[in-house]
């Protein structure tokens, strides 16, 4: 059975096969969470890459342990998972939610809290002050990562899914129609009606 959404400027078809519903591209709900998750990784791992430079070529010539190889494995994991932690506590990761401002500054300070947090963890391994404008040229590489992924994310997410038509029905709330304009949600709402 086919059913096509009605409104102009639609073009998703959702095609039922028994409980399954899959859009025009054909991906079902899991398909759709894989390939968000996937966009997902790619942000952690471009944000991380300045990160993983500056540690395995500056930083950990600084520091001696016995056993240098899971030393490294283990601070850019953690810096992995802070950083993915964080952005994911602040709803970071919401594309199709939140404006590509929104995502810039969510992301922006996760960078600045994972940054501290981990020159507070090379400070303790090297028992002394480390040189700080080397973390920040890493994080200055890291915003020009995250404007672009906040972008490039954005526009592939609504040119892959169209904002669907949306009714907002309100007995107490007025106004919430113009909230959305306020916003600038256009692109994430299509209002077809207001009841």
């Amino acid at each position: 059975m086919m059913e096509t959404p009605k409104g102009k400027g639609s073009s998703l078809t959702y095609q039922y096969d028994g409980e399954v519903r899959k859009d025009a591209h054909g991906h079902g709900k899991a398909g759709h969470r894989a390939i968000l998750r996937f966009v997902k990784l790619l942000d952690i791992l471009a944000v991380g890459a300045p990160f993983t430079i500056a540690w395995i070529y500056y930083y950990s010539g600084l520091i001696w342990v016995p056993d240098f190889r899971m030393r490294d494995f283990l601070v850019v994991m953690l810096y992995y998972c802070i950083y993915y932690l964080t952005v994911h506590l602040y709803a970071g990761f919401m594309v199709h939610i939140k404006k590509i401002s929104e995502i810039i500054n969510v992301q922006s300070l996760a960078a600045v809290i994972t940054n501290f947090l981990i020159y507070i963890i090379i400070w303790i391994l090297m028992a002394r002050l480390p040189n700080i404008p080397v973390l920040l040229l890493v994080l200055a590489a890291q915003e020009g990562l995250i404007v672009l992924w906040a972008y490039l994310s954005h526009q592939w997410y609504f040119h892959t899914y169209p904002a669907r038509s949306t009714i907002i029905i309100y007995d107490e709330m007025d106004g919430v129609d113009r909230l959305i304009h306020q916003y600038g949600m256009e692109a994430h709402f299509r209002v077809t009606r207001v009841v």
